[in-house]
């Protein structure tokens, strides 16, 4: 009953909501698992570039589509606008990346990726993408950052036509978009109340702040 409304309507088609405590922490351990088992196949990927002298001249980039709410909120899987769901890893080395462990704390979206790599190659990237060149801010930590916030949407009815669920157009909180900058995070709610959360003070987005 603490979820939000739209995260309630995703509780009811995601699986997970019925496992034990115990149950719960081993499914956690076998997703951990398998980050780890990716891990190795990473190190032997960067193994076989360094032993072919290809390392040097490869753009590495690790990330993903989507995260998972692995327990969180009580919730399993991917649609509901939380940092566990919408965020991913991204982590990117390789020729015209500055040497060292950097972290960038404003957000990047996965749009961006297309322009950057053009950026790390050296090639122009075509006009009119939505996503914005990051590169500068790889090569140079002085850069001025290219982005102040992303985007994230999703929309249960869209998928109706791969027949995973039966929902309409018509359904409250069956869609949301969330934009999300370093410190704030507001959802808009298709038919349904809004979300904002103060993510430096509430990291674990419990309290609405939309009122």
């Amino acid at each position: 009953e603490r979820l939000d409304p739209y995260s309630r309507h995703h509780y009811a088609c995601e699986p997970g909501r019925e496992l034990s405590p115990d149950e719960s922490l081993r499914a956690r351990e076998a997703y951990y698992a398998c980050v780890d088992f990716v891990d190795d196949a990473i190190g032997g990927l960067l193994g076989a570039l360094d032993d072919a002298g290809a390392l040097d001249n490869t753009i590495v980039i690790y990330t993903s589509d989507h995260g998972d709410m692995v327990g969180r909120h009580g919730l399993w899987g991917k649609c509901v606008p939380h940092d566990e769901s919408i965020g991913v890893p991204l982590m990117i080395t390789g020729p015209g990346v500055r040497e060292g462990h950097h972290r960038v704390s404003e957000p990047i979206s996965l749009i961006d990726l297309f322009p950057t790599t053009c950026g790390l190659a050296g090639i122009d990237a075509p006009e009119g993408l939505d996503g914005v060149d990051w590169s500068p801010v790889l090569r140079d930590a002085a850069s001025a950052l290219p982005r102040e916030y992303a985007t994230s949407t999703y929309m249960t009815y869209a998928v109706k036509a791969k027949g995973a669920w039966t929902v309409s157009e018509d359904t409250p909180a069956a869609a949301m978009r969330a934009v999300r900058e370093r410190d704030w995070k507001y959802v808009a709610i298709d038919r349904g109340e809004p979300l904002l959360f103060d993510l430096r003070n509430d990291p674990d987005e419990t309290t609405n702040l939309a009122g």
